[in-house]
């Protein structure tokens, strides 16, 4: 399946065989070396297939086994992900296995001491917490069944960030900063969810393979060398060049994408508002006093009454651009909204009265802090108006994003930028001039 249809069958792997392997890792006792054969095969034949790329070696393979919100792709190593999966499960579900195995449910009181320390104990660590455990009532044994399962998701996850730590610094400096990049929240939606044409989530195998090498800064395949802007062609150089008029595709996107979403939640909401002609108010220096400046959004009972206007202005850039490459990600998100509030935010308050909010995008998917700040808004109205949960909305919301951004990325990378010859057609006179029929049988 990896052949043809790669997001797919990272999903089937990611959302499927990893259960399958991690229930039987905890159900048998068998040694994970078992699983060396699968490994090989994952190694050197299905992330090639997901990739287009050779064999990974032992560093990008690390790599990749992380989950997607610490850089990787979460195709796990199942060697090394499922060790000590079975002697967990035992100690994390011994409380309840005793007491199908003595086949009752004691009522034995039990001193609150006694249960509180049990509870914070991943497993029995002496005899008295023994017999403890075994004279549990089985309703209290269930929730310290739960309090362990919170524990052992705790320590594995405590596992994979010292793991990723530890990884970093034999990674190339440019995975090291993709690293950071790709751990930002939002940043990795669309290699979790599900691949669902119809709501927009899957991609074909070209455009999957693509967006990895996105994702990792690798060079595609049957990309041209140079640009034609005269500049070597590469990830970094697509999406931070502007010849092609792709940058403005991506921000029109992301602009109409939250607009849409606005409408939804607001009232009189419409693109490109044109803002108020001054007519002598004093304001900064680095104000844009032009008489036709122009925002990107405009909504009304956004942050406050129905009334209450709200004017908003997007921003995309791509962290890995040549006048961005050493700065951090954070101190990136806060010089452009910086920027924004220098150019808009009086004129908007003293002129308008209105908000202003810059909203802030990477190009790999995260939001700068207004930004996040106002899409956690956006989710509580949604939320609000179609009666579902709060966390489910922003997360659609941030995922609908994260393939906005992906796909207009991908738009850079394969789009053409060669500059034609205008063609002026005229129809009209063509028709006049050849007695071309109107009538079609």
């Amino acid at each position: 399946v990896a052949k043809t249809q790669s997001h797919a069958a990272h999903a089937a792997f990611t959302h499927g065989m990893v259960g399958k392997w991690n229930f039987l890792a905890r159900t048998a006792n068998v040694s994970t070396q078992l699983f060396t054969p699968m490994e090989e095969t994952i190694r050197e034949k299905f992330i090639p297939h997901l990739t287009g790329r050779s064999p990974p070696g032992d560093s990008i393979r690390k790599l990749l086994a992380l989950p997607a919100r610490l850089g990787g792709i979460s195709v796990c190593n199942p060697c090394t992900a499922l060790k000590d999966e079975y002697q967990r499960s035992k100690e994390t579900s011994s409380p309840l296995s005793d007491h199908i195995q003595r086949q009752e449910a004691t009522r034995l009181g039990q001193a609150m001491d006694s249960h509180v320390a049990c509870e914070r104990s991943a497993a029995p660590s002496s005899q008295q917490d023994v017999i403890a455990v075994h004279q549990l009532p089985i309703g209290d044994a269930c929730h310290l069944v739960s309090a362990r399962r919170a524990s052992a998701s705790r320590v594995r996850r405590m596992n994979l960030l010292e793991e990723a730590a530890e990884l970093k610094p034999s990674l190339p400096e440019a995975l090291q900063r993709a690293m950071d990049m790709l751990s930002d929240k939002g940043a990795s939606h669309w290699l979790t969810v599900i691949p669902v044409a119809n709501h927009g989530f899957a991609l074909p195998k070209t455009s999957f393979r693509d967006a990895l090498c996105i994702r990792y800064g690798w060079q595609p395949q049957h990309l041209p060398s140079m640009c034609s802007c005269g500049r070597p062609f590469s990830v970094d150089h697509a999406l931070s060049c502007s010849t092609g008029g792709y940058s403005v595709l991506r921000h029109n996107e992301l602009r109409d994408f939250t607009a849409a979403i606005l409408q939804e939640v607001c009232h009189d909401v419409h693109t490109e508002p044109t803002l108020t002609p001054l007519t002598g108010e004093q304001l900064p220096s680095s104000s844009n006093t032009a008489a036709e400046a122009r925002l990107d959004i405009h909504a009304r009972g956004f942050w406050g009454n129905r009334f209450s206007r709200a004017l908003f202005d997007v921003r995309v850039f791509h962290p890995n651009a040549p006048s961005s490459q050493k700065a951090s990600l954070a101190s990136q998100y806060l010089k452009h909204e910086r920027s924004k509030r220098r150019q808009y935010e009086e004129r908007v308050r003293e002129v308008e009265g209105a908000s202003f909010v810059p909203l802030v995008f990477s190009s790999f998917g995260g939001m700068g802090p207004a930004c996040t700040t106002t899409f956690k808004r956006l989710g509580s109205l949604l939320a609000e108006r179609n009666n579902m949960d709060y966390a489910a909305a922003l997360n659609w919301i941030r995922c609908r994003a994260s393939f906005a951004l992906l796909r207009a990325a991908i738009m850079a990378v394969r789009g053409s930028r060669r500059q034609s010859k205008a063609v002026y057609l005229q129809p009209e006179l063509a028709l006049s001039e050849g007695h071309l029929s109107m009538h079609f049988t």
